[in-house]
């Protein structure tokens, strides 16, 4: 059940004071900026939203944290991706083509 069901069935079953629902507020304002495993910002928002309105209240009253990204993979590349020739220009002949290539095959050979 995502934060805005839970808000809603809470509501319906308890019947909670407006205390109570300010203080859920302000738990999920926290939650808001991380929200739980398998929730969204999004969903923790909504669920806020509701439960201003039922204590008659407005969303822009609040002041809510900076969302926390969640932390993803870096898969972007570890060197240098393209033509090894300088910077600005082409490689300037075959010869220096066929000098770099041998190069960075001596430079693999070479142990660690």
């Amino acid at each position: 059940m995502n934060p805005l069901q839970q808000a809603r069935q809470w509501i319906a079953d308890q019947a909670p004071s407006k205390e109570e629902i300010q203080e859920t507020i302000d738990n999920l304002c926290h939650a808001y900026a991380r929200p739980a495993q398998g929730a969204y910002h999004e969903d923790v928002f909504a669920a806020i939203s509701f439960l201003m309105t039922a204590i008659g209240g407005s969303v822009d009253e609040l002041v809510l944290p900076e969302k926390v990204s969640a932390a993803e993979l870096d898969i972007g590349l570890l060197g240098e991706n393209g033509d090894p020739c300088p910077l600005g220009g082409a490689c300037s002949s075959e010869e220096e083509k066929k000098r770099r290539f041998e190069y960075l095959k001596a430079s693999l050979q070479a142990p660690f």
